[in-house]
């Protein structure tokens, strides 16, 4: 037994689906399930009951997520002793966030924050989107910024919008679609699409082509990046069209030092998007950092909204 099985097993008995526990761990069905064999194997009992309904905890099931969850609660509130011992601080901050994130968006909350509280230990780590909400769950982070897009699957958590950014298409000025203003989804049918890699935005590329899926057709995907620049550049060479948040398109295009790279490119609205790429904070429920909370009061400040 280790601390991750356990993780695993709360958050299927939460979701009460390993196909859902598996999209919010980012994780393989397949992987969630062997650990959870391997968790009943050791205890000599079923967790769980799987039926065609469903699965439902069993009565030693029961019992042992409420003990998992209070292991996980204390090991939780060891790191967070063991960092503020490591740096003496009467409390710390722990923040994730996206590489799109615009720097005023971050750094007028933590310049208010080390005012107001002296300083304290606020650490920054920058990751992508699987990573945050990975980190987020399992603790690594107090809190994340972030786009809102698959936060409605992940359960024990609560979030603030603080900005908006609409998914808009890219397409190169050479393209027919550049004299327009604004598309339907429908109008894409057909057109070679440039995708992020799976590695860097799974939530993008699969909310994205499920919305195309839905509007009646597959998107023909010719190029895939790793990055938003590359995108952006593989876009305005004439690779095909993409999809990106606002908020990343202007960051990577006008505050880019290869600014002239991206001259070729008109951004268009989508009339009919609903995908909800507005920027958020996110927070476990449970999480009692007073530091956190100080924070997010901070926040409210500084929102766009």
């Amino acid at each position: 037994m280790n601390l991750i099985s356990l993780k695993y097993f709360i958050a299927i008995a939460e979701q009460k689906s390993f196909t859902k526990a598996a999209e919010m761990l980012y994780v393989t069905q397949p992987a969630l399930s062997k650990s959870i064999a391997d968790l009943e194997e050791e205890f000599g009992v079923p967790l769980f009951v799987r039926s065609k309904k469903g699965i439902f905890l069993t009565e030693a099931g029961e019992q042992c997520f409420a003990e998992a969850k209070s292991i996980v609660h204390q090991c939780d509130k060891l790191v967070e002793s063991m960092r503020l011992c490591q740096h003496n601080q009467a409390g710390s901050l722990s923040i994730g966030y996206l590489g799109s994130i615009e720097y005023n968006l971050l750094s007028n909350p933590l310049k208010y924050l080390s005012d107001a509280q002296n300083g304290g230990n606020v650490s920054l780590v920058r990751a992508n989107l699987a990573e945050l909400n990975q980190s987020l769950l399992t603790g690594k982070f107090d809190l994340i910024y972030t786009v809102a897009v698959g936060l409605d699957k992940i359960s024990g958590i609560r979030y603030k919008k603080i900005a908006r950014n609409p998914l808009k298409l890219i397409v190169s000025t050479n393209n027919e679609l550049a004299k327009r203003d604004s598309v339907q989804v429908s109008d894409l049918e057909g057109l070679p699409f440039v995708l992020f890699e799976r590695s860097y935005s799974p939530l993008t590329v699969d909310y994205t082509i499920n919305m195309c899926l839905q509007h009646g057709f597959s998107p023909t995907v010719v190029h895939y990046a790793s990055d938003p620049q590359t995108l952006l550049l593989s876009v305005s060479s004439g690779k095909g069209v993409a999809f990106l948040s606002e908020r990343a398109t202007y960051l990577y295009s006008a505050a880019s030092a290869a600014y002239q790279s991206f001259a070729g490119l008109k951004i268009l609205d989508i009339d009919d998007c609903d995908l909800d790429f507005d920027v958020v904070i996110v927070y476990k429920k449970d999480n009692k950092n007073p530091f956190l909370s100080v924070f997010l009061e901070i926040c409210d400040r500084f929102s766009e909204l």
